[in-house]
């Protein structure tokens, strides 16, 4: 399909979503018993938006994750993968100000600080980026991700020391099959890290 084709695509499945977001926003009965329908169309877009970011087709991603974010703008899994998509193409400004968002609408979500702390990283201003990653990792009851994330910020920062407790830290608290990582959740890549935008 060419790029315009997508984009008409991409258009009717925002218009999909605009209505569902309406429709399960109101709670009126004859509402009520589409909902299914409705769920059904949102959980269709969502994939969509998903098979968007694996094909790498992030203008389209970013513009129909946006659309749907200024209708149901406390969809924090939707505002991470926006968040996500916009650290993946290095537009690191963006992505932090969409992690910003996220901890306005949820001050404890700490997948969302993580990512802010990632998105820091990347941009080379490490100690906001230590402050934040550290606030995540206490307020998650200390991740995996998350502590993994900290501890390379400290390796990127000089610390080794620092690093090694977090490591330490983590290495009590992992068991087989444990390691659970949020898709929206952001990885701190090495290749990246200190990479101003």
């Amino acid at each position: 399909m060419s790029g315009r084709g997508w984009g008409v695509v991409a258009l009717l499945l925002g218009c999909l979503l605009l209505t569902a977001a309406v429709v399960l926003g109101h709670g009126g009965a004859d509402e009520q018993r589409n909902v299914p329908e409705q769920e059904a169309l949102l959980i269709e877009w969502k994939s969509s938006v998903a098979d968007m970011v694996r094909q790498h087709r992030y203008r389209e991603a970013v513009s129909m994750l946006r659309n749907y974010l200024r209708h149901a703008p406390r969809d924090r899994g939707m505002r991470r993968l926006l968040g996500k998509v916009l650290y993946e193409t290095r537009r690191y400004a963006e992505a932090r100000d969409v992690c910003y968002v996220a901890l306005l609408h949820d001050p404890d979500d700490h997948v969302a600080r993580n990512n802010l702390g990632v998105v820091l990283a990347a941009q080379d201003r490490l100690p906001e980026a230590l402050r934040e990653l550290r606030e995540a990792f206490a307020g998650s009851g200390q991740e995996l991700f998350i502590g993994a994330n900290l501890a390379k910020v400290y390796e990127l920062a000089g610390d080794p020391r620092s690093a090694g407790e977090v490591w330490q830290v983590l290495s009590g608290t992992v068991r087989d099959g444990e390691a659970d990582i949020p898709e929206d959740a952001l990885i701190l890549d090495n290749a990246t890290a200190g990479v101003k935008p």
